[in-house]
């Protein structure tokens, strides 16, 4: 839903015309955690395997949503977590 508002948003803003944004809940989350989330919420386990990072791999890439903020007035009205929720809901 945050995504969908956040395009809209964009289509009827003339500043945001030919730009990027990046549009992402406020929260840090890893993969693992999405991974525990979705095993929560459908009742599965992941099959899972970790490998050695490769070399330059960033252990933390922080989202910066704040051009979303300033030119489109947009800020995550869902958590992570509630957006996993009913994305597999919609499914």
């Amino acid at each position: 839903k945050d995504t969908v508002e956040a395009t809209i948003l964009a289509s009827k803003n003339s500043k945001a015309r030919g730009e990027c944004f990046n549009i992402a809940s406020s929260e840090s989350t890893s993969v693992l955690d999405l991974i525990s989330i979705i095993e929560e919420l459908t009742d599965k386990n992941a099959l899972k395997q970790f490998l050695p990072l490769n070399k330059g791999e960033p252990l933390h890439n922080p989202i910066d949503v704040s051009k979303a903020k300033r030119v489109l007035g947009w800020k995550a009205k869902h958590t992570t977590r509630e957006g996993i929720k009913q994305m597999i809901e919609t499914k």
